[in-house]
């Protein structure tokens, strides 16, 4: 029986393991590589290729909706920041049509710059409410449930079997003690 209990901890804790690397894969994986882009995106040198990140970027953030379930802010509305974003796109448009040498260029793209900056501010404060959903908070309970819930169960099938065999023996002892 502990044999079973020991492959069953290290099931439950690698199931545990899986799902977690998984959401964080498909959750702050994801916001980690926008934000890499945007990155890149202020320290290139042109607008061409800040557009270039930008589109980058854009790819691997979620286009709607606000993760901070309890307390949601415009800060870390992703609807928002993907509007932002496609209006600084279409602002580094306009740019690469001024020459490269003014200085209306240069301050043009140190403006993205800032706001590219304040962008990544808020999909870092946004990024933690993203793993921490009511849907993965219940699976998470579950999981946690789950061994005391399953050790629950198996004990009380067990005492359950138990009486029923002390019973068959103990009405054996009476019929073969009947006599004495």
């Amino acid at each position: 029986m502990k044999k079973m209990w020991v492959v069953f901890i290290m099931v439950w804790l690698l199931f545990g393991g899986i799902m977690l690397a998984l959401g964080y894969l498909d959750t702050i994986y994801r916001l980690e590589r926008a934000v890499g882009y945007l990155s890149r995106a202020q320290a290139a040198g042109f607008a061409e290729d800040m557009s270039l990140y930008l589109r980058h970027a854009l790819e691997y953030l979620p286009n709607r909706g606000n993760p901070v379930w309890i307390f949601p802010t415009s800060r870390t509305n992703f609807t928002l920041i993907y509007e932002d974003l496609i209006t600084l796109e279409r602002r580094l448009e306009i740019i690469a049509q001024i020459p490269r040498n003014s200085s209306a260029y240069a301050q043009s793209l140190n403006d993205i710059r800032g706001k590219i900056t304040v962008l990544i501010g808020q999909i870092g404060e946004a990024m933690p409410y993203t793993l921490i959903t009511p849907l993965n908070t219940a699976l998470a309970l579950i999981w946690l449930i789950t061994p005391y819930a399953t050790y629950r169960i198996t004990n009380h099938l067990r005492n359950k079997k138990t009486p029923d065999r002390e019973s068959e023996s103990s009405t054996m002892d009476k019929r073969a003690g009947g006599g004495i």
